[in-house]
C-alpha cells in the first residue's frame, strides 16, 4: 500500500511539473525540496572535505611555520607557500609546505580567534612540529623567554651569518641569558615589497625565530635563504 501511494505521489508530481514553465519548475522544486537539496549539498561537501583531508594527510610536511599579526598581508599565505614550493622544487603530489599567516596574537585578549591562534602555536610547540615563527618584536621577545629557540650563532652557516649581519637579533632566553635567536626581516623580500605599500610605511618590523626542536632544520635554512634571496 505504501509503495502504491509513493508511486501515485511521484506520478502526480511529474504531471504537475510538466504543466509548469522551466522557471516555475525550479521555484517549485526549491520550495518543496529545499531541505533535501540542502542536506544533499552538505553531504557532498563533507565527502569532498574528508577526501581532501585524507589526501593531504598522505603528504609529507616539508616545513611548518606561522606568521602572526600581519595586518598588511606582507606574508600572504598562498604567495609564500607557492613561491617557496617553487624555490625548493618539491613534488606537490607527495610533499607539502604548511604555512599560515592568518594568526593573530594579543597576550591581553580573550577573543576566540586570538585564543585559537595562541592554541595553534601552543599545540605545534607541544608536539614539537613547529619549525619557525614570524612575529612582531614584542611577541618575538615574549616567545624567546618561553620557548627553546635555536642559537643562530651555532645554527647558521658562516656565509649566512655574514650575509645577514645586523639582521641577527639578540633576546633574553628562558634561562635569562642573552641569545642570538631572531632575524630582523626588514631587508627580506617580504618587507622590501611592503615599502611600496602606503598603508604599511614600515610601522611594524617583523622577526623570524626558529624553534630548537625544529624537525626540518635544513628546510628552515632554505626558507631563510629564500626570504633574503641568498
Amino acid at each position: 500500500m505504501n509503495l502504491r501511494n509513493t508511486k501515485n505521489k511521484w506520478r502526480l508530481e511529474r504531471e504537475k511539473l510538466k504543466s509548469m514553465t522551466f522557471r516555475k519548475k525550479l521555484s517549485y522544486i526549491f520550495d518543496y525540496y529545499r531541505w533535501q537539496i540542502f542536506l544533499t549539498v552538505c553531504a557532498v561537501v563533507l565527502v569532498l572535505f574528508l577526501c581532501d583531508v585524507f589526501y593531504q594527510g598522505t603528504k609529507e610536511n616539508v616545513i611548518l611555520g606561522f606568521a602572526t599579526n600581519d595586518d598588511w598581508r606582507l606574508f600572504d599565505t598562498d604567495t609564500v607557500t607557492s613561491q617557496f614550493a617553487d624555490y625548493l622544487g618539491i613534488d606537490a603530489s607527495k610533499e607539502r609546505i604548511v604555512f599560515d599567516a592568518s594568526l593573530y596574537v594579543d597576550l591581553d585578549s580573550s577573543v576566540d580567534y586570538v585564543v585559537g591562534s595562541q592554541g595553534q602555536i601552543a599545540a605545534t610547540t607541544a608536539n614539537q612540529s613547529l619549525d619557525f615563527l614570524i612575529t612582531t618584536p614584542d611577541l618575538a621577545e615574549h616567545y624567546a623567554s618561553l620557548l627553546p629557540l635555536k642559537d643562530l650563532e651555532d645554527f647558521l652557516p658562516e656565509d649566512m651569518k655574514e650575509d645577514l649581519g645586523d639582521a641577527l637579533t639578540t633576546f633574553t632566553n628562558a634561562d635569562g641569558s642573552a641569545q642570538v635567536c631572531a632575524i630582523d626581516l626588514s631587508e627580506s623580500r617580504f618587507m622590501k615589497r611592503a615599502w611600496n605599500n602606503p598603508v604599511y610605511e614600515g610601522l611594524t618590523p617583523f622577526y623570524l625565530i626558529v624553534t630548537d626542536f625544529s624537525p626540518h632544520p635544513d628546510a628552515v635554512l632554505s626558507f631563510i635563504r629564500y626570504a633574503f634571496n641568498l
